[in-house]
């Protein structure tokens, strides 16, 4: 059980005595306080109460006290997070005095602050997350680390929520394969799931400048892949295979718009192919020329 918590022998419901103020507020009460070296708890008052509260100083900076708006904003720690994650905040920041200001005249602005505001929300939670990490003993993040987990976890946030298009679109308005240009080719890739057998399937389409089909592939995969992995693996097998038949000028293309835009460094990789993104971004270096393209399922 914690130290510096109170019970009210009455009630049992547990206090924070923080501070001075809070306890005054419970008029004579008459209090249990658990020490770590004893079984068994002690009777005292509420003047003895106060003086067993918790010291709240910032434990990072130890500069002043560890109030919302000083943790997630003014704290040296808290600064080197914000610092590199280039957000354009539009007020000073001694202007907020707590993290609650903040937030308020970011969501009570323009819209164009709405991101901006879920952005900083995020790397708050990143910041108190780690906070929570090292009293347990975990690690501590470094700032650049902290707001690229706070983006990562909104990066997948958005993709997994965001909706299909459901309206339906003209057949006269379907847009056509657009064949590569002279002397390029286009290495289609494709990956499904199979749930009922409990596989997955990629497959790999190579195309010259006049449409005609130069080589394919498909690979059987046993395993219940998820489908950001399966794709993420068809644009592996896609890259290696165009470069075992010798291809030097590419254009990879896919209908995964989360590979596409990671590959091209428009937005992070989700955190379960980060490696795999990685390595093909690596991989594209013994490549005369490539590039990346994205495409609807329906255009392929």
């Amino acid at each position: 059980m914690r130290n510096n918590a109170i019970y009210h022998l009455d009630k049992c419901h547990r206090f924070d005595v923080s501070s001075s103020s809070f306890v005054d507020s419970l008029v004579p009460l008459t209090v249990i306080v658990y020490s770590p070296d004893t079984q068994v708890g002690e009777l005292i008052n509420k003047e003895e109460a106060c003086w067993k509260s918790e010291d709240s100083t910032c434990k990072e900076c130890g500069l002043t006290t560890e109030t919302t708006g000083h943790l997630f904003w003014s704290c040296l720690r808290a600064r080197e997070m914000w610092a590199c994650s280039k957000l354009v905040i539009p007020f000073k920041r001694d202007e907020c005095l707590s993290f609650k200001d903040l937030t308020w005249r970011l969501l009570m602005g323009d819209a164009s602050r709405i991101e901006v505001a879920a952005k900083v929300i995020t790397g708050a939670w990143s910041l108190w997350n780690n906070q929570n990490e090292v009293r347990v003993s975990g690690a501590r993040k470094i700032g650049a680390d902290l707001i690229k987990r706070a983006m990562q976890y909104m990066e997948e946030f958005i993709a997994a929520t965001e909706l299909p298009v459901s309206t339906p679109v003209p057949e006269a308005q379907f847009l056509a394969w657009v064949p590569p240009t002279t002397h390029y080719f286009k290495v289609n890739v494709d990956g499904a799931t199979f749930a009922k057998q409990k596989a997955a399937g990629v497959g790999v389409l190579i195309l010259d400048d006049q449409g005609r089909v130069i080589a394919a592939l498909s690979k059987k995969i046993q395993a219940p892949l998820r489908a950001v992995k399966i794709e993420a693996k068809a644009f592996e097998l896609g890259l290696q295979f165009g470069k075992d038949i010798g291809i030097q000028h590419l254009i990879l293309e896919g209908d995964s718009l989360t590979i596409y835009r990671a590959l091209g460094g428009l937005s992070l990789p989700p955190t379960l192919v980060d490696s795999v993104v990685k390595g093909l971004q690596s991989f594209c270096g013994e490549f005369h020329q490539i590039s990346f393209s994205h495409v609807r399922a329906l255009e392929k």
